[in-house]
């Protein structure tokens, strides 16, 4: 009797925790090595990095643009050094003093090469539409980084979306790349499970007639082309 009550609480104590193997047991201990990196609120989930870092592996990913630099930066560049995957990451963020942050964590990595990143405070933008006139990341520093480049990788995470007030901010990014993307692609949205995320994502579906699928309740993803199961 004994034996079959620990045995269900082992059962309820792992499925609690589990989360698809804690996250791939912490995405394979943070993809091994290096320095540490810290997990805050602020943080994509576990479980959404995880499927991120698959669909670079599953899906062979090699050019991939992130709205908001930060811990997937990271991972994306040992993901992309572990496995030998001949990759670059293009990182946006307004914030100057966090990019600096990243570059020394990298360059500890010694990885700093896998990233090209791209400085750009939010202004009003002339030729972006935004909604409720929302500042976004200045549209002429972007094009001038990325120009013609084609992405098979697109993960927002950016700019700060937190409050009712700037909750729509990250609705220019499709609108943005669209453009830029490839002919075979994946794109996330992260943090779906807010209101203004959910409003974004309706729009986005109508405007580009897609279908955003809901991965693990946070993380959005409209694919184009053949695309195995990441999760």
């Amino acid at each position: 009797m004994k034996i079959k009550i620990l045995k269900k609480l082992i059962r309820q104590l792992y499925t609690k925790n589990d989360k698809n193997y804690i996250s791939g047991t912490i995405i394979q201990n943070l993809l091994q090595n290096g320095v540490y990196l810290p997990i805050t609120n602020s943080s994509p989930s576990l479980n959404s990095l995880k499927l991120l870092m698959n669909d670079v592996v599953i899906n062979k990913r090699k050019m991939i643009l992130e709205f908001g630099s930060g811990i997937s930066t990271i991972l994306f560049s040992r993901l992309l050094y572990k496995n030998n995957i001949n990759g670059t990451i293009v990182s946006i963020d307004n914030d100057n003093n966090w990019i600096q942050t990243l570059k020394d964590i990298l360059k500890k990595d010694g990885l700093i090469n896998y990233v090209e990143f791209i400085h750009a405070p939010l202004c009003q933008n002339s030729n972006i539409k935004s909604l409720n006139n929302l500042l976004w990341y200045d549209e002429k520093i972007l094009n001038n980084h990325i120009r013609d480049k084609k992405f098979d990788l697109v993960f927002v995470d950016g700019p700060v979306a937190y409050k009712k007030n700037i909750e729509l901010s990250r609705y220019p990014a499709l609108p943005f790349i669209y453009k830029n993307l490839n002919k075979n692609f994946s794109f996330f949205l992260d943090d779906v499970d807010r209101n203004g995320e959910k409003k974004i994502l309706s729009l986005w579906e109508k405007e580009y007639k897609t279908k955003f699928k809901i991965l693990n309740k946070k993380l959005g993803i409209s694919s184009q082309g053949d695309l195995y199961n990441i999760f």
